[in-house]
């Protein structure tokens, strides 16, 4: 069953379609990244939440990898290079940390937002306690914008909503790309598996032949080392025994003489 299902796999090259959803899931968070910096950041007045300025960052660093991963296994399956299966599953292990860690920072920002809302009964009276025209300043807590010239430094709009919608789109965007990564590991194990198996079963009629003659050439190479040694071995005795003659003969020369 599960060589059925790699050969479906390879046939139908469902990794590569994988690899460019990949590719589609690392734009979409470059494109994320973008959007929040231009039109959300400068609104990031709500304390006691997680920053946009995180999320952009977090966002930013998921496209990099992920758009440099998906590039990587794209170029190596147009190419056929071999790809390193260690640092294939390195760079999804690192993928998987980084999308659980943000996706747990986000899901508490989300809870403690809603605990704002609770608190406050009304969206439109976070807007009026912590919004402000222009940017709000981490480090010195203070609406920077023109509207701070005049006594009321906030301004009507929906900060509440876009915040609300940045933190929740974030989470869905982690969410999916978990389980891109969790289905790309578990389809590069599966064609990593198959191709294996297919080497193995589907060798090459050149290196057959090759292996056999190694094989033959090796054991006639050890035939002529025993021969040889043999030969040596049986002319030493040789030269033992015509020595013993010789002296046996010479002995009895020696005893005719005698006589």
């Amino acid at each position: 069953m599960k060589v059925q299902i790699a050969e479906l796999i390879y046939q139908f090259s469902i990794k590569k379609v994988h690899d460019i959803i990949t590719l589609c899931v690392g734009i979409t968070f470059f494109l994320f990244s973008l959007h929040v910096t231009v039109f959300h950041v400068q609104y990031n007045s709500l304390p006691h939440v997680q920053s946009l300025t995180t999320i952009v960052t977090c966002s930013f660093l998921q496209a990099i990898i992920i758009i440099l991963s998906s590039l990587i296994q794209i170029l190596h399956s147009t190419h056929n290079i071999p790809t390193s299966m260690p640092f294939h599953y390195f760079m999804l292990f690192v993928r998987m940390l980084i999308s659980l860690t943000n996706s747990i920072i986000l899901i508490v920002s989300l809870h403690q937002f809603n605990k704002i809302n609770d608190s406050s009964h009304h969206l439109s009276l976070i807007e009026s306690q912590y919004s402000c025209c222009g940017w709000f300043s981490i480090n010195t807590m203070t609406c920077k914008s023109l509207a701070a010239i005049r006594a009321d430094r906030t301004c009507s709009s929906t900060i509440g909503v876009s915040f609300h919608n940045v933190l929740s789109i974030a989470l869905v965007l982690n969410v999916i790309e978990i389980i891109v990564s969790l289905s790309h590991s578990f389809i590069s194990y599966i064609s990593h598996r198959f191709m294996i198996q297919q080497d193995e079963e589907t060798e090459n009629p050149d290196d057959i032949i090759s292996n056999y003659l190694t094989i033959n050439q090796t054991d006639i190479n050890e035939e002529t080392t025993f021969l040889n040694n043999f030969s040596d071995e049986q002319l030493h005795t040789n030269r033992l025994l015509s020595s013993y003659n010789t002296t046996e003969s010479d002995n009895d020369n020696d005893n005719s003489n005698l006589i």
